[in-house]
């Protein structure tokens, strides 16, 4: 188990603000996963991170215990009659997990490429991309109570998914540690390229294949949102909200080029990104924070960036598209 004393974070989030901790440790094996829940249960001040790509630190001090979530390791459990199984432990990059499994001949990911993180780090965000997310790949979540201190696995009906959301970011917040997820990856593969020009992408790269589908959707991203190791970033930075299909048809109206996804008989999703460009955010800068020039959707730390540039960015961003739209957007990254 490492540790290091008053350590700098900065290199442990990915929009790389300046932020230090009382320690930092890593999770490796089942004496650290202990050693994690005992802290926890004794009543000390803990911060779990996989990869950093979805937590921002907005203060300059933290009184806590940072603990990295370093679990490595993927097995495959079998096949079923239409799918395979496979079980990722948490600290596994999730590219290179996605990666993995299409280049091997087991599809199934490929629209969820690139996105920053770690494996564990997928199931709380529910993480999607193109017309994919996580909870269709996902059979379940093992870990911890961290009130308990014992073992559990959760089905994706436990984990309570929805857009952006799970049961980890409502009532197991900050009392769950997940170590493994298990998925399944269908033998029938189909493939999901109706979003944007994806499909006339891939037929560039010579048909529709996994491969070529994976590398559509990474060439898409590379264009698009800057790499968190040259500028920092946290990828997209806020929600697409979710409205009534009555609302944005009312939105529609009023800005036709808005685009507006169906989500059920009563929601509709609103392109956030669209509504920030639109309000003329695209580029604007406050203090050390800008609204990344390619895609109005991702926040960059342009290097002196602090907590509160961030945090008045936000709220700045979410001022003036409410102002236009009656809109509030929410952000996707937890701001600590």
């Amino acid at each position: 188990m490492n540790s290091n004393h008053f350590v700098d974070l900065a290199a442990h989030h990915t929009f790389g603000l300046p932020a230090k901790a009382k320690s930092l440790r890593f999770i490796t094996c089942d004496a650290d996963i202990q050693s994690y829940l005992e802290q926890v249960q004794r009543g000390e001040e803990t911060i779990l991170l996989g990869e950093g790509s979805n937590t921002v630190f907005t203060r300059l001090t933290y009184s806590a215990t940072v603990w990295v979530m370093a679990l490595k390791g993927r097995q495959f459990l079998g096949e079923q009659a239409d799918c395979f199984l496979f079980r990722v432990s948490a600290g596994e990059n999730w590219h290179n997990w996605v990666d993995w499994s299409v280049r091997n001949g087991f599809p199934g990911l490929e629209n969820l490429a690139l996105i920053p993180g770690s494996v564990g780090a997928c199931p709380v965000q529910n993480i999607g991309a193109y017309g994919l997310e996580v909870q269709d790949r996902l059979v379940a979540v093992h870990g911890f109570n961290l009130q308990t201190g014992k073992s559990m696995i959760l089905s994706t009906a436990d984990c309570e998914f929805a857009y952006r959301d799970s049961i980890f970011k409502g009532a197991l917040a900050h009392k769950f540690l997940i170590t493994q997820v298990d998925f399944s990856l269908p033998k029938q593969w189909q493939p999901i390229v109706h979003y944007g020009d994806l499909k006339e992408q891939c037929l560039a790269l010579g048909g529709v294949e996994p491969l070529h589908v994976m590398q559509a959707v990474m060439q898409t991203r590379q264009n698009k949102l800057p790499n968190p190791k040259l500028l920092g970033n946290s990828g997209s930075f806020f929600k697409n909200p979710i409205v009534s299909i009555a609302f944005a048809t009312q939105l529609k109206r009023a800005w036709p080029s808005l685009p507006v996804y169906r989500v059920d008989t009563q929601q509709s999703k609103l392109a956030a990104g669209w509504m920030i460009e639109a309000c003329g955010l695209k580029g604007y800068q406050l203090g050390g924070v800008q609204v990344y020039p390619k895609q109005a959707l991702v926040l960059t730390n342009c290097g002196q960036a602090s907590g509160a540039d961030v945090l008045n960015m936000v709220q700045h961003i979410q001022s003036v598209v409410q102002a236009q739209f009656g809109v509030m957007l929410s952000p996707e990254p937890i701001l600590l």
